[in-house]
Parts: structure tokens; sequence; C-alpha cells
């Protein structure tokens, strides 16, 4: 498998782990910011559901009161009857002495008796002259009803009480607690302080007492919990101050569940579509430049075995045309110094130099593209060793030979050695491609100084000229340079060039 392969796969396997940490941390904050919401969202309908029936509580014992403190009411029955019929939320109002008698009654007869008054605790706190809102009681004739009695005080004194009987079914009811029984999302239940249920049902049928209640901290707050069939709910709670009575609101999670499922699939989806396109793209980039880069592999494996195959650049996109051209361009300066630099024919076997042919033949390439004004600078050196033949006739050949190499040694060391030609006996020529008159006779100098310091016995003269200085030929180099020599050779040891021997070389 290829980089490329391996980097695409890498690719597709990071995108699919983001997507799934981003489905992941989205799932997580959605049910937490969920639950959140909707536990706040039951808590506070509990509360207001609370504060409406805590007011209508309180309206209607402050028409007992009202009632308790006015002697004429009990006495008329007509009275008593019209302020029974202006008050829907009664529906049997009565007079009771301070032994719990029945003294006055108007509405539905038979609800309830003083038998069933006495298992209240009404008279308790009518004695003590408080409210009284009782729990859910079931009446001798079989009825569900709650008492609301207010004391009747009589000169200081408590002499009785007024009793409102409420029945816990009908129109009426559901009046009374409007606003707090259940929609289609939420339902609520309202638990006296027994745990009976005052009112609401758990989807068609009657909560009883509940292990919540025990559980519930708080006049107000909201939990998860599990209903009768074990399935997962909100619920919000609320306590009624001065009933002790509780309001339970609570919303099925199966319903968020659903809601939460659909947004779900649709961010699946939006991620599966996100994936496709990303890797698509991502493909498509990797095989763009992948087919690309294997030609190029291929191009540079068959040059390194020597199978030379110029490239199209209409083959290749746009990002990769400047590398074939360079390449093409290489191709091109291999082929020809490979054509015209063949060692078995251009090399000077004694000196590792370059030779008199090979020199021509580079001559002639710089001269092209001197014509192509692909190279705008040439310069020239000539180089002939300073009393050699002396050397060589005194301590023999094989001194003279070392002494040519040696000097070689020093020319390639200081411009390279594809620039270093030998023409014959002991005299070479060094050419250099855009190279400034400066950097000429800097590598000039320190070719004589390195051969004086190294070479015992021996110094070189050198003859230097400059294309376009001297001339715009690149053939006027070579005689251009040998006159310089000739300035050199007379004074021995030392580094002309010719635009600057003009004078002198009249003067000869």
């Amino acid at each position: 498998m290829t980089f490329a392969h391996r980097l695409n796969l890498l690719f597709i396997v990071f995108m699919l782990l983001g997507c799934v940490i981003q489905f992941l941390i989205f799932d997580r904050n959605f049910l937490e910011h969920t639950n959140f919401m909707m536990l706040e969202i039951s808590r506070q309908t509990a509360k207001s559901n609370s504060e409406q029936i805590e007011k209508r509580f309180t309206a209607i014992c402050s028409i007992l009161d009202r009632i308790s403190a006015d002697e004429k009411i009990m006495d008329d029955k007509d009275i008593l009857d019209e302020i029974k019929r202006v008050t829907p939320d009664i529906d049997t109002l009565m007079f009771l002495d301070e032994k719990g008698e029945i003294t006055a009654i108007s509405g539905e007869q038979g609800i309830v008796t003083a038998a069933d008054l006495q298992k209240t605790k009404y008279l308790e706190e009518t004695k003590q002259r408080k409210e009284y809102i009782s729990n859910v009681h079931t009446t001798e004739s079989g009825q569900r009803v709650i008492y609301i009695s207010v004391p009747i005080i009589r000169n200081g004194d408590v002499v009785g009480a007024v009793v409102g009987v409420m029945k816990l079914s009908g129109e009426r009811m559901n009046a009374f607690f409007a606003g707090s029984v259940s929609n289609v999302e939420q339902y609520t239940v309202i638990l006296d302080a027994n745990g009976e249920a005052v009112c609401g049902s758990e989807r068609g049928q009657m909560e009883a007492r509940n292990k919540l209640v025990d559980s519930l901290r708080g006049e107000s707050g909201s939990k998860m919990t599990r209903d009768a069939a074990g399935e997962k709910r909100f619920t919000g709670y609320s306590k009624i101050g001065r009933t002790g009575w509780i309001i339970l609101v609570n919303t099925p999670v199966a319903d968020i569940i659903k809601n939460r499922d659909l947004v779900v699939y649709e961010m699946i989806m939006l991620f599966i579509l996100e994936n496709i396109i990303f890797i698509t793209i991502a493909m498509y980039i990797i095989k763009r430049y992948t087919k690309s880069m294997n030609q190029l592999l291929e191009a540079f494996n068959s040059l390194k075995k020597g199978n030379y195959k110029k490239l199209k650049e209409s083959d290749y996109k746009e990002e990769f045309r400047k590398i074939v051209e360079i390449y093409n361009a290489v191709l091109k300066k291999i082929t020809v110094e490979r054509s015209t630099l063949s060692k078995e024919a251009n090399i000077d076997e004694l000196t590792g130099a370059y030779n008199r042919r090979a020199f021509d033949k580079v001559l002639q390439i710089i001269d092209g593209e001197v014509q192509e004004k692909a190279t705008k600078e040439v310069g020239f050196l000539l180089l002939d060793l300073d009393h050699f033949k002396e050397h060589n006739d005194s301590q023999g050949h094989l001194f003279g030979d070392k002494i040519l190499h040696d000097a070689v040694a020093i020319m390639k060391e200081t411009v390279g050695e594809r620039n270093v030609f030998r023409f014959g006996g002991d005299e070479f020529a060094i050419i250099k491609r855009n190279i400034k008159e400066g950097e000429l006779l800097e590598a000039a100098e320190n070719i004589r100084l390195k051969i004086k310091e190294r070479i015992s016995g021996c110094t070189i003269s050198i003859g230097a000229s400059l294309l376009p200085i001297d001339t715009q030929a690149v053939h006027d180099l070579l005689p251009m340079a040998d006159r310089a020599l000739y300035i050199s050779k007379l004074h021995r040891n030392m580094v002309t060039i010719y635009h600057e021997m003009l004078g002198e070389d009249d003067e000869i």
C-alpha cells in the first residue's frame, strides 16, 4: 500500500471517528439539556398549579369567613341557599354547633352526615380558631369528598363552624382544578397529605399512595421517576402549604426520546452526507496528486536506470508542470553532457581533467546557450605552470606527473572538477558559466596561491577573459586569455585579465 493510499485511509478513519465523537457529544448534551429543561418545566408547572389551587382555597375560606361572621345567615334559609347558589365550588354548605351537630344546611342533602364529620379534625382545628381543609374522605354514602371549615366566633368564644363540602367528581371538580389536569404531553396528579389521589390519573388509572412522596424534599422540585409500568418520566412537584397536599406533574420520557430520536436520525443522515462529500473530495484530491506523483517517480526511476525520456507537460496537472519543466531541463542537460563528456573519449588519463576535445565540445554548447540567452556571463582562465620543464628534466617524469596531478587537484578543489581541462603538457583551461569578474579573479588568485604553497618550487601563470566584458563571442575568450597569459608568463606567478592588460600589451 502506497503512502497516498495509507493517507487516504487514515483521512477516512479520522473523518468517521470525528463524526462518531460529534454524535456522542451531541447525544449526551442533547439529553442533558433536554432533561434539565423538562425537569424545570415540570417543576414550574407544578408550582404554578399549586399557587392556583392555593388561591382557590383562600377564596373559598374567605367566603366561609364572611358567612360565619353574619348571624342572620344561619337563621335565614333563603339567604343560605342564595349564598350556596353563587358559590359553585361548594356542593353542600352547613352550620355546626360546638358539639358538631348540624344546625343548618344548604345544597345537596345526604352527601355527608354528622358521623362523617366526626371522622375529620375540623372540630379540633375549629376549637383552635383555625381554618381547616381536610384530606380526601369517603362518606357513608360512598362519596369521595373534602371538607373546608372555618370557626364561628361570638363574643370571643368559638360556638361552632361553617363547613363547605366538595365532591371529588363531576364538572365542578374539573373546573376547580382547571389548568392542572393533564394534556397530551403532561398529566397532573394531586395527592392529599395521606397520599390519596384528590384529582388526576395516570394514563386512565387513579394513582394511589406512591413511594415517590416519601423521597420528595423541599416545597417544590423535580426528579426522574418511573410509573407503575416502569416507564421513565420527568416529575415536577410542589406542595400546597396550608393543606399538606402535593401536586405531581409528570411528563413521559418516551415522548422526549421520540423527538430526540427524530433529531438523531436527522443528524446521522447529515453526518453520512457530510462524510460522503468529504471522502469523495479527499479521494479525488489524493487520486489527482497520486497519479501525477507516480508518473514522476516512474520517470525519475527510468532516469536512474539510464532510460532518458522527455515528459509532456500537457499530460500533467498544472501543479506538477513546473516539476516536469525542471525534469526536462535536467534531462536535456544530462543528455547533452553525457553525449559530449564521455569519460573514455574526453578525460585526460594522467590528471583526471577533461581533455581538449571535451573542451571544444563544451565551448560549443556554451556558445549555443549564449546565443539563446540562457547563459549571460562566461569566465575563462588559461593556466601554465612555471618552471615545470626544469623540474621534469631534473627530477624525472614521475615527479613531473605528480606536479601535474597535484595542480589539477587544486584547480578542481577551487572551481569544481567539471570545469577543468588539460590542453596538453603543463597548460590548462578553466571555463565557468554565470560568474562575475570578481569571482573569476578570486578563483584564479586562490589557485595561484595554493600551487605556490603546496607544490614546492613551482608556481603558475594565469590569463583571464570574461564575457561580456572582454567580448560578446564565446570563441574569442581563448585567444584573449592566451594574450593575457603571455603577460603573466613574462613576470611569472601572476594573474592577468584581458581588458586590464591592453595598455601593457601595447607597450610590449
